[in-house]
């Protein structure tokens, strides 16, 4: 089978990093598995999205919102829970105890039946 080679190929010199440029994270060690590489790789891939991006900023977003909204709502009951202490307090200030008084019966006559 004969081989052919495209004219038009050009062989390119490596790009060169400028020294103030950003840089690509490196992978995992030579040494590492497959299976770490393969999801390293992944992750990487997946986190450069602007899914993931947009995802993200929405699930920061909405998490403060609930923060906020429960922490109005904390306040309400806490709220209502110290007024309902108060009118409970009050109201027992104002029960009437007959602890204190001590009945006295007049002396029992045994004749008098």
């Amino acid at each position: 089978m004969p081989k052919t080679l495209n004219a038009n190929l050009e062989i390119q010199a490596p790009a060169r990093v400028e020294p103030g440029s950003p840089r690509r994270k490196p992978l995992p060690a030579p040494g590492a598995s497959v299976l770490s590489t393969l999801v390293w790789k992944e992750v990487h891939d997946l986190v450069q999205t602007l899914r993931f991006t947009v995802g993200t900023a929405l699930a920061l977003v909405l998490a403060a919102l609930a923060a906020y909204i429960g922490s109005l709502d904390y306040n309400a009951r806490l709220d209502s829970y110290q007024t309902k202490v108060k009118l409970n307090r009050d109201g027992l200030t104002r029960v009437t105890v007959y602890s204190a008084l001590s009945p006295t019966l007049p002396p029992w006559d045994e004749g008098a039946e």
